[in-house]
């Protein structure tokens, strides 16, 4: 049974959500329209989002480190076609994420929420995914990811909104 429960789930649905309504106000705003989904009924999956852009989407970077600045929140840029914005949790979430997962009071486990850019002869491929990150005792980390229906339609919107076209994952 998972521990990803009750108020933490509660905790990382909002500050996804959060997240998504930030990163679609500039792509408004600079007058983006809104793309049909295409794929002959391809299905998505709720834990990553995975998007075909035919030029890299300098806007939905920009607009997702613009987003990311909450209290506590960490940009993240390894490379310009990588970001991620890091969100403590409060407190008792952190403390139930520690407990229940071994986690270690040194490095405190994150909401993470992800871009990365693959770059492909026709254009680039951007896929988002969204976790939690707890750092364990050993040095490893756990990512523990969650359904979220509501966070899914937010980021299509996001990417067809940015011009991109919703494409299904590769399998890993």
């Amino acid at each position: 049974m998972s521990l990803v429960t009750g108020p933490i789930l509660r905790d990382t649905e909002e500050i996804m959500h959060r997240f998504a309504l930030l990163l679609a106000f500039p792509l408004i705003v600079a007058g983006c329209s809104q793309t049909p989904i295409s794929g002959g009924g391809t299905v998505q999956s709720d834990l990553d989002q995975v998007a075909f852009f035919n030029e890299f989407p300098t806007l939905l970077f920009s607009a997702a480190g613009e987003a990311c600045n909450g209290p506590g929140d960490v940009l993240v840029r390894e490379d310009p076609g990588t970001l991620r914005c890091e969100v403590l949790p409060d407190p008792p979430s952190a403390a139930a994420l520690i407990l229940g997962y071994d986690g270690t009071i040194e490095d405190l486990p994150k909401y993470v929420i992800a871009f990365d850019t693959e770059t492909r002869p026709n254009g680039y491929i951007v896929r988002n995914e969204a976790y939690i990150r707890v750092p364990q005792m050993d040095g490893g980390e756990l990512r523990i990811k969650t359904p979220d229906r509501r966070r899914a339609r937010d980021i299509r919107q996001i990417f067809t909104a940015a011009g991109g076209t919703m494409i299904a994952a590769p399998a890993e």
